[in-house]
């Protein structure tokens, strides 16, 4: 999704100062921020709490909101860079500057100006004027960065890799703009606008043999967003049980798995047996449903006065195509 924060050359130093370069873990920050001030008018921002790297993720639409949380879920991925500057100037392979990805050689991006210019599409690249610091001299033109959506870091035990989500409400949506109405005097070059913007992104990632994605609401279950919402809004909760009591209360649950009996009787059977609140089995049982060592089906919806039902497909295969090199 192409953000639409009005250019200007304090959002660009702001960008810049947060993006060039990147930081890592708790320590990254967004292009554009899930705040009022920052997210594009009409924009649905919302912050998620990645407990892993102990940070927000920021998302700006109810798609990406929703279609983050699997990538969240994936045990693939080892970091997220979210509202990612597009490197208007050449620059090395996102790779190059984390730990694990030392010690091979990938190939750099030539930037968005280089790849629009290949494309003779120059003319749609957003530039911003930034005054001169000298009283009566001109102000320069810059160029601008398009912001991308997900940059998903991950590691299938071959070695690492990278993937781009572009996201966007529904499929038509990456060949029209939303926020022009068709009797617009520029409705067409907004269209023009936006297709190049796409393809500018697809060709800038591919480059680093990077492959990008194109995401929708027609692309997942509800059922299974939902549900990995309900399970991650555990995921900042303590427990006071020890390794192997956790495990034990894990074992108890999945031996239960497609059996009648509600999971909540079973959270009371293990407070009951082991004297302690139902709250914190309840955070052993979500967590360990996030953590997929209790496998159910998380395309129906998932209550815990049901019983719980036994997994007949595992998202991350049925997703697999996300996660492809």
């Amino acid at each position: 999704m192409g953000k639409t924060t009005k250019p200007s050359a304090a959002r660009l130093v702001e960008i810049l100062k947060r993006q060039d370069p990147c930081a890592w873990g708790a320590d990254y920050l967004p292009a554009i921020k899930a705040i009022r001030e920052e997210a594009p008018a009409r924009s649905r921002p919302a912050q998620i709490w990645w407990e892993k790297h102990q940070r927000y993720v920021h998302v700006l639409s109810e798609p990406e909101q929703f279609i983050v949380l699997i990538g969240l879920f994936h045990p693939w991925l080892f970091e997220l860079q979210e509202q990612r500057m597009l490197h208007y100037l050449p620059t090395a392979h996102p790779l190059d500057a984390h730990l694990k990805g030392a010690g091979v050689i990938r190939p750099a991006l030539r930037g968005t100006l280089e790849v629009s210019d290949s494309l003779k599409l120059l003319k749609y690249h957003a530039m911003v004027a930034v005054p001169r610091t000298q009283p009566g001299k001109a102000a320069t033109v810059m160029p601008f960065p398009w912001v991308g959506d997900f940059l998903l870091f991950l590691d299938d035990g071959q070695g690492v890799y990278c993937v781009n989500w572009t996201v966007k409400n529904w499929p038509e949506d990456f060949e029209r703009p939303v926020r022009f109405g068709k009797d617009s005097k520029d409705f067409q070059e907004s269209i023009e606008k936006e297709q190049a913007r796409h393809k500018v992104e697809a060709l800038y990632y591919l480059d680093g043999d990077i492959p990008t994605v194109r995401l929708t609401r027609a692309d997942f279950d509800i059922n299974v967003v939902m549900n990995l919402a309900q399970l991650l809004s555990w995921s900042k909760r303590k427990h006071s049980f020890s390794e192997e009591k956790t495990r034990e209360f894990v074992n108890y649950f999945k031996a239960a798995i497609g059996t009648s009996t509600a999971a909540m009787a079973l959270v009371f059977d293990l407070a009951r047996a082991n004297d302690c609140e139902t709250s914190e089995i309840k955070i052993v049982l979500h967590q360990a449903i996030w953590h997929r060592l209790i496998r159910i089906d998380l395309f129906q919806p998932f209550h815990i006065d049901k019983p719980l039902l036994r997994e007949t497909r595992d998202p991350l295969l049925v997703y697999a195509h996300w996660f492809a090199r």
